[in-house]
């Protein structure tokens, strides 16, 4: 039986069609969202593909990412990162799609023994990503053979396929409580129609977060490629003329991802109404899974606890899946995460 792979950082035909046979498919794997990365931070997508006799097997988009990981690093690092070759990286999220689950050992070496060879050829530090959630194959020992550790991660699903009333009534009493008090607070739920929406989100993101978003491309590619688009939508809650909570969320191939949440005025349980809005909304237009987004099952401080808390408290099936990590060179790489983080870099010198 003879399999081959394909490597490409063209688009190839009918991937995103091939993309919806699959039902564990996301946005992560969609082309745009290589094309997201690409024009905001001249990261490279690759397009991997495993066939048989021209059979689509299994396909895989990785980013190679130069500036991305860097992008508020200040200039001194940057220079010393690029003139020792330590700022390229592999990733990828929710990947492979493996449309043949029968032979998918030897799928899974061939994709890894792949992106080896990317690797290699374009000096990168190390590889990161995750397989879907709902993946019914172990994979730990494939990619343990490959020189890959793993970190325990976990998501939560919810299945929407039930109707509004039998989700509401496997809540807890206190988050049934919160959702009618939340309903009190005279909030209003909107879904983004515009490019100032995702400027509300990105300035929201900074008054809770303290996150600099700084690119106007990435907010300009974000929007034309996502949320202005059937792969992406935009939640928002809102009290009057101000805006309170955000949930950004990938719409494809059935399936909802939240990928950022934002909620600046805690006490009116702006989170507690988005979510529940976005259940609804979900069941609506007949979306089959809400995926709340990965956490640490092992919280190392409040505010994972908090997260993890939160996410929990709305049901669903809990999967438990990998972060998958290959380091090339443990030195190079230690030098690279000390000079990402300047305060690495201001312990590493009062060390020395």
């Amino acid at each position: 039986m003879t399999f081959k792979v394909t490597i490409s950082t063209e688009i190839p035909e009918f991937w995103d069609d091939n993309l919806l046979k699959h039902n564990s498919s996301t946005a992560y794997q969609l082309s745009v969202w290589g094309k997201i990365y690409q024009k905001s931070y001249n990261s490279i997508p690759f397009f991997l593909q495993v066939t048989r006799n021209d059979e689509l097997l299994s396909q895989l988009m990785v980013l190679l990412h130069n500036d991305y990981l860097w992008k508020n690093v200040n200039f001194l690092s940057n220079v010393i990162g690029n003139k020792l070759k330590i700022k390229n990286s592999l990733g990828w999220i929710y990947g492979p799609i493996i449309h043949d689950s029968e032979n998918h050992k030897e799928i899974m070496e061939l994709l890894l023994n792949s992106l080896d060879t990317i690797a290699k050829e374009n000096n990168v530090n190390y590889i990161r990503g995750t397989i879907p959630p709902n993946f019914d194959i172990s994979t730990e020992s494939i990619f343990e053979k490959s020189g890959y550790s793993s970190t325990p991660w976990t998501t939560h699903v919810i299945n929407l396929k039930q109707d509004e009333d039998s989700i509401y009534s496997q809540l807890d009493k206190k988050t049934r409580y919160d959702i009618r008090k939340s309903e009190k607070n005279k909030l209003k739920f909107e879904i983004g129609d515009n490019f100032n929406s995702l400027l509300a989100f990105d300035n929201m993101k900074q008054n809770s977060k303290n996150v600099i978003t700084d690119n106007s491309d990435l907010q300009k590619n974000r929007w034309d490629y996502l949320y202005n688009t059937s792969n992406g939508k935009l939640f928002l809650a809102k009290l009057e003329n101000n805006y309170i909570g955000s949930i950004s969320s990938l719409t494809f191939n059935k399936n909802i991802v939240q990928h950022g949440v934002t909620n600046i005025k805690q006490n009116l349980l702006g989170g507690t109404f988005l979510t529940w809005n976005l259940i609804k909304w979900g069941i609506k237009n007949n979306f089959n899974t809400l995926d709340l987004g990965g956490i640490n099952p092992n919280p190392q401080n409040n505010k994972e606890k908090q997260i993890s808390f939160y996410k929990s408290k709305w049901g669903g099936k809990n999967f438990k899946y990998n972060i998958y990590t290959k380091i090339f060179d443990n030195t190079r790489h230690k030098i690279s995460t000390i000079l990402q983080n300047p305060n690495k870099v201001k312990n590493f010198l009062k060390s020395n």
